[in-house]
């Protein structure tokens, strides 16, 4: 199995980076993991600074099966890096790219707005066409062993979820109803976004819940 990571943590020694490098390495004896920090490259000028990256980051996370966002709790926000991630792939949130994925959300922090942070990044993967299987929360206090062991069973759970079981948000069904209307309509829809619609298969199918199907049978 293909897995996505993009971790937020902007320091040196970052929790956040710490338990994805530990996560990728657990996972990589039986999947391909692609993990991409916020230490590799720290942009300081917002999502331009991923123009040199970004097609890299594309074409991975087009490939993956599972999609994960991991990000430290900055003043119950994400990380300025992750939303500048973020901001970079706007397009994909009118033609949710990501059909036919699973995805999973991560908060890192001291002790509280990981719920905050939580419920962004959901939202985000969301409007970006992933099925969210699940947020996960750790604050400083727990110890270790319990949060390697809870990541691990995590996404070894998603690995193996019943994908014809799984369903879209009721939200993703009426996000893509109206960019399905305009893509017909050829309005308001740059390029790009049209481009996507189609290979996700906006011309045959006119439920949400199908167009995922499609796409992960297309995976395969």
């Amino acid at each position: 199995m293909k897995i996505f990571i993009y971790s937020g943590g902007e320091q040196e020694k970052s929790r956040t980076n710490h338990y994805m490098e530990w996560l990728k390495d657990a996972l990589c004896e039986t999947d391909e993991v692609f993990l991409h920090t916020a230490c590799e490259k720290l942009p300081r000028n917002g999502i331009s600074g991923f123009d040199e990256i970004k097609p890299q980051l594309e074409a991975e996370m087009l490939d993956a099966d599972i999609v994960i966002f991991a990000s430290p709790v900055y003043m119950h926000n994400t990380s300025g890096t992750m939303k500048s991630f973020l901001d970079a792939f706007m397009p994909w949130c009118h033609s949710m790219a990501l059909a036919g994925k699973l995805g999973i959300a991560m908060s890192f922090s001291f002790g509280n707005g990981n719920d905050e942070v939580n419920e962004y990044v959901v939202k985000m993967l969301r409007y970006f066409g992933a099925a969210v299987v699940g947020a996960l929360s750790f604050e400083f206090a727990i110890d270790d062993e319990t949060t390697k062991k809870r990541l691990l069973d995590f996404v070894n759970a998603a690995k193996n979820a019943d994908l014809t079981k799984i369903k879209v948000s009721d939200n993703q069904k009426k996000v893509y109803e109206t960019y399905k209307n305009l893509y017909e309509k050829k309005k308001m829809v740059s390029q790009e976004e049209y481009d996507i619609m189609k290979r996700i298969g906006v011309e045959k199918f006119d439920n949400f819940q199908e167009v995922f199907e499609n796409n992960i049978r297309k995976a395969k």
